[in-house]
């Protein structure tokens, strides 16, 4: 694994653990949602650099989505990539 992947999952994973830690606080609802988008962001940016696939300046989980799905072996659910790019973007 490149470093650069590492890090995008490192990253990704520390994201994973503060909404372990804030998602029973109604208060901070926003927040475990923006969270959850960063994680997929940041895994499917991982998979950009590993497979090479170029570099992509965007946060849309549907456009990062576009350029990985061949390199996936788990299915996606396109649904739950809006709900998530909404819910960023109204964070």
């Amino acid at each position: 694994m490149k470093k650069i992947t590492n890090d995008w999952l490192i990253s990704a994973e520390s994201d994973l653990q503060l909404i372990s830690e804030i998602i029973e606080i109604e208060a901070l609802t926003h927040l475990s949602s923006f969270h959850a988008q960063q994680v997929v962001e940041k895994s499917f940016k991982a998979i950009i650099e590993e497979f090479d696939l170029g570099f992509i300046k965007t946060h849309s989980l549907e456009t990062l989505y576009s350029r990985i799905k061949d390199k996936l072996k788990v299915p996606i659910q396109h649904d739950l990539l809006i709900l998530l790019d909404q819910l960023y973007v109204d964070s």
